[in-house]
C-alpha cells in the first residue's frame, strides 16, 4: 500500500477547572473553566519493496504515522511542525508534512547505507515464504496542557539479525515563548554538577537498583541525556536501549522532580514548572 491516509482527528476542546479560593479564605467549588481547542490529523501510509542484490529473496516495507498538529489554541505552531517533521525525518528540509512522509518511504536505499549494489522495486503484495524487513516511523502526542505540548517519535526497524532495533525521541514544545525545551532553555550555565548524582539515583530508581550497583550495570559512564521533555510534572531524561544498559533493559526515562532541581532552573522553567518568577 501507498496511498496516504488522512485521518480528520475531532477537534478536541482540553478544559481545565480553575479553583479560585474566596474572600472567608474558603475553596470555591465553581471553578472558572479554560477552552484550549486542539485540532489535529493522523496521517499513515505504507510502501513494501522488493530488493535485488540480497543473498536471499527479501522485501522491506517502509510505514509512517503521524499525528499532526494543525491548531493550538491560537498560537503560531510553524516552530512546533518543523520540530516534528526535522526530528522525525532526519535530513528532510522542507516544511510540508506529506512531502516528509513521501519522501521517506520513497527511500528504502538509506535504510542499507545507499549501498549501490542492491536495488528497490515497489510491489502490492509479497510471498510469506520470502524475508520481511520493516522501517516505521510513529509520531505521537504525549501531553498537552495549557502551557506546553510534548511529542514522542517512535522509529522501529528490523534489517535482519536477532532481534528489532527500536528507539525514541521526546521533545516539549511550549507556545509562549513559542520553543523547544532544551537543556540550555531549562537549566542555568553550570547546571551540571548539580543535576548528575539526582540524576545517577533518577536512573538508578527506573532499574530499581542503588546507584553503586548501577554503576557495574552500564556500558559506559552516565551522561546527561539531550533527549529532556516534559511529562505529567515531572522533567523526563531519555535515554535509548544501549545508551547505558544492555538492550534487554530496554529505554529509560530517568524523572526528576522540578523541586528536586529548583536552584539550577532558568526563570523561565522555574515559572512554567514551579509558579516561580
Amino acid at each position: 500500500m501507498n496511498k496516504l491516509l488522512l485521518i480528520p482527528a475531532a477537534c478536541l476542546a482540553l478544559t481545565l477547572g480553575a479553583c479560585h479560593g474566596s474572600s472567608d479564605g474558603a475553596s470555591d467549588s465553581n471553578g472558572e473553566i479554560n477552552s484550549f481547542e486542539v485540532s489535529q490529523n493522523i496521517k499513515t501510509t505504507s510502501r513494501t519493496y522488493s530488493i535485488d542484490g540480497l543473498p536471499d529473496s527479501c522485501h522491506i516495507t517502509l510505514s509512517a504515522s503521524i499525528t499532526w498538529p494543525e491548531n493550538l489554541g491560537n498560537y503560531d505552531i510553524h516552530i512546533l511542525q518543523d520540530s516534528i517533521l526535522h526530528r522525525a525525518f532526519p535530513g528532510f528540509t522542507g516544511h510540508d508534512v506529506n512531502d516528509a512522509i513521501k519522501d521517506y518511504i520513497s527511500k528504502p536505499q538509506v535504510l542499507f547505507d545507499n549501498d549501490s549494489t542492491l536495488s528497490f522495486k515497489p510491489v502490492e503484495s509479497v510471498s510469506e515464504n520470502i524475508n520481511s524487513y520493516t522501517a516505521d516511523v510513529s509520531v505521537s502526542m504525549l501531553e498537552i496542557t495549557l502551557d506546553y505540548v510534548t511529542y514522542r517519535t517512535d522509529y522501529t526497524s528490523y534489517l535482519g539479525g536477532a532481534h528489532p532495533m527500536w528507539g525514541s525521541d521526546c521533545f516539549t514544545y511550549t507556545y509562549n515563548p513559542a520553543q523547544v525545551l532544551t537543556l540550555s532553555t531549562m537549566f542555568s550555565p553550570g547546571y551540571e554538577k548539580t543535576l548528575e548524582p539526582i540524576l545517577t539515583q533518577a536512573i538508578a530508581d527506573e532499574v530499581s537498583v542503588s546507584p553503586a550497583e548501577l554503576k557495574g550495570m552500564l556500558l559506559t559512564d552516565i551522561y546527561i541525556s539531550d533527549i529532556v521533555y516534559l511529562s505529567n510534572g515531572m522533567i523526563l531524561f531519555h535515554y535509548n536501549p544501549y545508551a547505558l544498559l544492555p538492550y534487554a533493559y530496554g529505554a529509560i526515562d530517568a524523572k526528576v522532580a522540578p523541586y528536586e532541581v529548583s536552584d539550577i532552573l532558568t526563570s523561565e522553567a522555574k515559572n512554567l514548572l514551579l509558579g516561580d518568577e
